[in-house]
């Protein structure tokens, strides 16, 4: 018994839509495999971007360290000098520029962080974007499967 002979659509037709679902589940595996390069991509964005913040972080304890450096000048050039004043201007300028060296670290720190978090979020889209394509493949593949069921009794129904 034919299982389309009582059906509204053709053999031809039910071929043409499960060649379509054939090609849509081919297209689905490609978008699953540039989803798992586009993760893996991210994943190593990550690791360098956390590189980078520990860099970054060595970099902001020099500076505080230079900080400390040039506090402890401080003293000991006005131990040193009699011109309190000159002394005073010059080691309170590179202070500053310590200090101003150590928030611009910690600028560029919390940049990383937050682009770090971004990226974080986009790896959890991808990761979510890739189980729905990997569902919507696991129902195609379901659906090849009975379409090549239902060709093979069509076969063995029209060979009896």
């Amino acid at each position: 018994m034919d299982i389309l002979a009582d059906s509204e659509i053709s053999y031809e037709e039910y071929e043409k839509l499960r060649s379509k679902l054939s090609k849509f589940a081919k297209y689905n595996n490609y978008h699953v495999e540039r989803k798992d390069e586009k993760i893996e991509h991210l994943y190593k964005k990550i690791e360098n971007l956390q590189e980078d913040n520990i860099d970054y972080e060595n970099k902001m304890k020099t500076a505080f360290n230079d900080a400390k450096d040039t506090s402890i000048m401080c003293k000991n050039l006005l131990l040193q000098y009699n011109d309190l004043e000159n002394s005073y201007l010059t080691l309170d300028r590179q202070y500053k520029e310590a200090i101003e060296k150590q928030m611009k670290i910690k600028q560029n720190l919390k940049d990383k962080k937050d682009k770090i978090s971004s990226l974080e979020k986009n790896l959890n889209d991808s990761l979510n974007e890739k189980e729905i394509t990997q569902n919507e493949c696991k129902w195609l593949k379901i659906l090849n499967c009975n379409s090549k069921l239902i060709n093979e009794k069509n076969a063995k129904i029209q060979q009896q």
